[in-house]
Formats: C-alpha cells, structure tokens, sequence
C-alpha cells in the first residue's frame, strides 16, 4: 500500500513541475492566469541586462483589466513639480506560450497589427508579478517585478 501511495505522489510532482508555465512561477494555480493578471500592480524594481536600475522617485502604475485594456502611469515630483507618463491600449496572451502583448494606442488612434511591447512572462501569482521584455537589435533585456496594488 505504501508502495502505490508513493508513486502517485511521485508521479503526481512530475506531473505538476512539467506543468509550470513560467520560469519562476508558480507551478500549479487554481486560479486562472487571467484573473491573476488583471488588477493593479505597482512597478517594485527594475533591471536592464540584471543591473537593477529601479528609480526610487519614479512611481510606476499599471492597471490591467478583463475587458483586453490596459493603462500605464509613471510620475515622478522634481522639485515640486508632478511630471507625468500616461499610456494605454489592449493586451492579449500569445498562444499560450507565456507571453503578453501590449498595444498601445496613440492620441485615440486604434493600436496596430503589430505590438508596441511583447512581455515575456517569468512570474504570474496573484501578489506578485514579473515581465520581461528583450531589444535584440540593442543586446538589451529589461524585467520589471510588481507587486499588487
């Protein structure tokens, strides 16, 4: 009997580990990776090339809905005066490969074909989040780590 019990929980850990969709996590959630997406998230750190280059001053909001919309807001008070970012558009998945299409949308005009960022992925829980977005041309990949907002 201990014999039967323990090659399920053996089979049942491999099962579960060549599951995960992403490279740091989780390996298995109930719930879905829509619903752990879509809420707010605050931008923690940043990286370029794994040199954290997270500007303390700068504070980095994205929002991320249901409905296939997103917003992104970046403000930053220098010297008493607010300076602001703002962006917006949709986002889809990618077949299912962990990736995430942004298409942002410019003074009201419908994104185009083509995504304006193609995020990869890395840690999807429902507190925390991890994107990574790499520029071939330039030898550049930059991750960005949330945390719910």
């Amino acid at each position: 009997m201990r014999f039967i019990t323990l090659s399920i929980i053996l089979v049942s850990l491999t099962v579960f580990q060549s599951c995960s969709k992403y490279s740091d996590g989780p390996s298995i959630s109930l719930i879905s990776r829509k619903t752990r997406l879509c809420k707010d998230w605050l931008l923690e750190e940043q990286f370029k090339n794994e040199t954290n280059v997270t500007n303390d001053k700068i504070v980095t909001k994205l929002s991320i809905d249901k409905d296939g919309t997103y917003s992104m807001s970046s403000y930053l008070n220098a010297f008493g005066q607010l300076q602001a970012e703002y962006t917006h558009g949709k986002w889809t998945f990618e077949d299912n490969k962990g990736q995430l299409y942004f298409y942002q949308m410019e003074n009201g005009v419908e994104p185009e074909e083509d995504p304006t960022h193609v995020y990869t992925i890395k840690e999807l829980r429902s507190k925390s989040l991890k994107l990574e977005e790499r520029f071939s041309s330039i030898n550049q990949t930059n991750t960005y780590i949330f945390s719910k907002y």
